[in-house]
């Protein structure tokens, strides 16, 4: 979330799986945030540009439109 880039959408990231079959993966335009640490009060938001995997200190709000 702190890189260059990432200012309001998640453009950049360090870490890929190369078979991701196992996990999660959570919606483009999902928002993600901080849920655990000092970044909590970071009060930092981004919006996935793609489907993406988040880490366990990451929490994930999915927008759905009915």
């Amino acid at each position: 979330m702190n890189q260059v880039g990432n200012e309001l959408y998640m453009n950049i990231a360090n870490s890929y799986l190369i078979n991701p079959s196992n996990y999660p993966i959570f919606p483009r335009n999902s928002i993600i945030f901080p849920k655990n640490g000092g970044a909590v009060f970071t009060n930092k938001k981004r919006i996935l540009l793609n489907d993406a995997l988040v880490d366990l200190n990451t929490g994930v709000f999915i927008y759905i439109i009915h």
